[in-house]
């Protein structure tokens, strides 16, 4: 329950950073630059310190904890420790290296502020690989809430500064100066905060050099690591590949595309992250006793409920998408014109709210079986598709079509994967259910929203928040009474599980 809050904390401040960064950054040049930094400052971080490194570790440690006790398990991460601080140091350095380099071959401003701004962002790799290394450590050992606050430290940070450092200057540069600053402060803090949690719970072994030279702990972390290095490596090369692309398109592209993919995966991290944790249990249960068909049904039912929540949720951000943008980012350095340009993104991003969430229900029919090599192979194919999707689409719909070309290569990754996993099986997937839900639902979820904007923008009664706020209110009373009326089955099975949950809580 703890690391739920405390991940829903860190996303509710996300959401708060964006509208604070659209405030003091607009959707121009200082927003551009910004994205192209920090974007690159936490592929690192994303791959290594939250990604495949810190999996790694919690099964090998754990091992070791089991049968050689605890004593074993700190002389191993001595040498854990030391060399992935080498590593994570030349990591930090080249970077800010390749950056100086790069800086003198760019000639858009944004690109080249964004240059400048990576040397002072590349110690931030160093900090917060150590940090999520560590996390996963004091996982190990059954600490979850404060490790899981990580991220809430960043945007509390980001937003001090966001807020503070306005009153200062009015510089775009300097600001963006004292941002890289802030996200230092922030990762210093949490690496010193790690420590201190680590010493407090006697994990954090004493230095000794004998402990270094465990070279096998080293060679089997990253036998266990490399598979999955290589799935995220090619996700997030993916996610930079967008963010060039749009480059090329000028510096509102790439705060139009960021700014869009910010808001869409809100919903996505909601709905998605605590869906597909449950149903993976699900899964994995009902293969450990062999029951395929109980597998299966576990599909159906968790594609059915996610559909139920991400269809209106997709449909409420593509019919209410200017008035969402007005409300959360349209003042200060963020212009009209930024806005239009990101309403189109937004348009095209929101169409790919249930695949994204989807996606999470059925790559876990992959990993409950413990097939890791699938997802990621198909993941690779559809990657590749995706960037020469980029490549035509932006042609005609600029960032629109690369987040339309993200949309499309989700859909063809779910379908690669549901056909791969009928063929694995040999039997049927009997989907038929999940598609009558699809087709009720949209219709359900077109009819409730598109009655909630009629009633709250086109009577002109109400006007800004006071306008999206009862357009919110009514699109999700006419969705629940339309869903009554049609007697969907998710209703019915979401409110049993729910009553379920408050019975067991109040035992």
């Amino acid at each position: 329950m703890g690391v739920v809050l405390a991940n829903f904390l860190s996303r509710v401040f996300g959401f708060l950073r964006i509208v604070f960064e659209a405030n003091v950054l607009g959707g121009g040049v200082y927003k551009a630059a910004w994205v192209l930094a920090f974007t690159f400052a936490n592929l690192f971080r994303r791959i290594l310190g939250e990604g495949a490194l810190g999996q790694a570790l919690v099964p090998l440690l754990a091992s070791t904890l089991e049968k050689s006790g605890p004593e074993a398990s700190r002389r191993q991460l001595n040498a854990i420790f030391f060399w992935l601080s080498l590593l994570l140091a030349a990591v930090s350095v080249l970077t800010a290296l390749g950056a100086l380099l790069v800086e003198r071959f760019v000639t858009s401003e944004h690109a080249i502020l964004a240059c400048r701004l990576m040397p002072l962002l590349s110690p931030y790799i160093f900090l917060m690989c150590l940090v999520g290394i560590f996390s996963s450590i004091l996982n190990t050992f059954r600490i979850f809430f404060l490790p899981a606050l990580g991220a809430l430290f960043l945007n509390v940070f980001m937003i001090g500064c966001l807020v503070l450092v306005p009153y200062l200057t009015g510089n775009g540069q300097i600001i963006l100066e004292w941002l890289s600053y802030a996200v230092l402060i922030s990762g210093a803090f949490e690496l010193l905060m790690m420590i201190g949690l680590m010493k407090w719970n006697k994990v954090l072994p004493p230095f000794r050099w004998q402990d270094i030279r465990n070279f096998p702990v080293i060679k089997e972390l990253f036998q266990l690591a490399l598979p999955g290095i290589l799935g995220a490596s090619i996700f997030q090369i993916s996610m930079v590949i967008d963010r060039l692309l749009a480059s090329f398109l000028g510096a509102q592209a790439v705060s139009a595309l960021e700014y869009s993919e910010r808001l869409v995966y809100f919903p996505v991290g909601v709905f998605a992250v605590s869906i597909s944790s449950v149903f993976l249990a699900e899964m994995s249960r009902a293969i450990g006793r062999d029951d395929l068909d109980a597998m299966l049904a576990h599909l159906r039912l968790g594609l059915r409920h996610i559909y139920f929540m991400a269809i209106p949720a997709a449909a409420f951000m593509i019919i209410f998408r200017t008035e969402i943008l007005q409300v959360l980012l349209l003042r200060g350095r963020f212009t009209e014109s930024d806005l239009q340009e990101t309403a189109f993104t937004l348009l095209f991003f929101s169409l790919g709210i249930p695949l994204f969430c989807s996606f999470k229900i059925i790559v876990n029919t992959f990993y409950s079986r413990k097939d890791m090599k699938t997802p990621f192979f198909v993941g690779a194919s559809v990657i590749i598709l995706n960037i020469i999707l980029n490549i035509i689409l932006m042609q005609y719909l600029r960032q629109g079509g690369i987040a339309l070309a993200t949309v499309i290569s989700s859909l063809l990754n779910n379908a690669a994967l549901l056909i791969i996993l009928r063929r694995k099986l040999g039997i049927s997937l009997q989907l038929k259910s999940v598609h009558i839900s699809i087709i009720r639902i949209t219709v359900v979820s077109v009819g409730a929203v598109g009655a909630g904007y009629w009633l709250c923008l086109r009577q002109g009664f109400l006007h800004g928040f006071w306008a999206l706020l009862a357009g919110l209110m009514l699109s999700g009373l006419f969705y629940l009474i339309l869903a009554f009326i049609l007697r969907c089955p998710e209703l019915r099975e979401l409110r049993g599980m729910f009553s379920k949950r408050l019975i067991k809580s109040s035992n």
